[in-house]
């Protein structure tokens, strides 16, 4: 009961982080201050994404102080399962270069997992 809980309360730091993030970035490109050329506009969101998923995979590592790399990764791979069947439902189809950027998401998690157990618990 008390892992579902930890992996509640990070899943809803992720959404706390996300919805500011994005809210910003699309206010820059309304104002003009980004750009929103489709490729332009591919790389900063995976970046962001990337960055994103790093700092979920941290609050998982720190939360749970032990198998960072495994917190990481199951943090990312709820959110990723999440998305994909959103995508699923929305018939958005499914291509390889979305799979490299659920990968990249997943090892970005896994990343953070392995930096976040290696600090002091935050929360």
């Amino acid at each position: 009961m008390q892992l579902l809980r930890n992996k509640a309360k990070e899943l809803l730091l992720f959404l706390i982080i996300l919805t500011p993030t994005v809210l910003i970035y699309t206010l820059l490109i309304y104002l003009g201050h980004a750009s929103n050329e489709p490729n332009k506009f591919r790389i900063a969101t995976f970046l962001i994404g990337l960055g994103l998923f790093l700092v979920l995979g941290f609050f998982s590592g720190n939360t749970e102080q032990k198998k960072g790399w495994i917190a990481g990764l199951s943090s990312a791979l709820i959110v990723v399962v999440i998305v994909a069947i959103i995508q699923l439902f929305a018939k958005d189809p499914f291509t390889w270069n979305r799979l490299i950027k659920y990968l990249a998401f997943l090892a970005s998690g896994t990343f953070g997992g392995i930096l976040g157990v290696n600090f002091k618990r935050l929360f």
